[in-house]
């Protein structure tokens, strides 16, 4: 494996390419310190895996993954930041972003991050999960009809099937009907779930 590491700090830079490769086998190691250095090592050196920092001084990690992505697919991203807002993971999930790390985390955390990627898995450091969780949720949510919002509403509160009939005045069957409606686009297997995913996607994001 060919490994290149992108960060504006050489401390963090040697400190990253040190535990690679001590826990992979890694035949070629190379550090970038911006945006035309890694282009260059990402273009003529083969590379497997980068892990890239968000933000590289007046520069943009992101920009160098997207550039890249549009000439070749085979080289995996791994983005490493002190933070990462809402907007920085939806744009990274659009670009095709392979992983997500925080710099605050564990040797063992970015160890794990670089073998779930290698297995062609997408990683979500913990402090992100609820980002994807909820622009899904909201994405499926747009999904619904308008009465399927209205009783998924009352689905998050608690009521049951027959409660929700009388509030809604309609039949038991049809809110039935509209409940398995719901979970479907949702992609939820039990109503038990619809509370604590409606609380997830109205928290929106954590800041990491």
């Amino acid at each position: 494996m060919k490994v290149l590491v992108v960060d504006d700090h050489p401390i963090v830079r040697s400190g990253v390419k040190a535990i690679l490769l001590k826990e992979f086998k890694i035949y070629e190691a190379y550090e970038a310190s911006n945006k035309k250095e890694a282009l260059s090592l990402l273009e003529a050196k083969n590379i497997d895996l980068a892990i890239i920092d968000l933000k590289l001084k007046e520069e943009d990690g992101l920009d160098i993954i997207s550039e890249i992505k549009q000439k070749q697919s085979k080289v995996k991203f791994i983005v490493i930041s002190s933070v990462i807002s809402n907007s920085d993971f939806i744009r990274g999930e659009h670009i095709g972003v392979d992983g997500y790390i925080l710099k605050s985390a564990s040797i063992e955390d970015l160890i794990y991050a670089v073998k779930t990627v290698n297995r062609e898995i997408k990683y979500y450091h913990p402090s992100i999960v609820q980002y994807k969780l909820g622009n899904n949720m909201s994405f499926s949510v747009n999904s619904l009809t308008s009465r399927e919002k209205d009783i998924l509403m009352e689905v998050s509160r608690g009521l049951s099937n027959i409660a929700i009939a009388e509030k809604l005045f309609l039949s038991e069957s049809t809110v039935k009907k509209h409940v398995s409606s719901i979970l479907g686009k949702l992609s939820l297997s039990k109503r038990s779930q619809v509370a604590y995913y409606m609380n997830s996607m109205e928290l929106g994001g954590i800041e990491g």
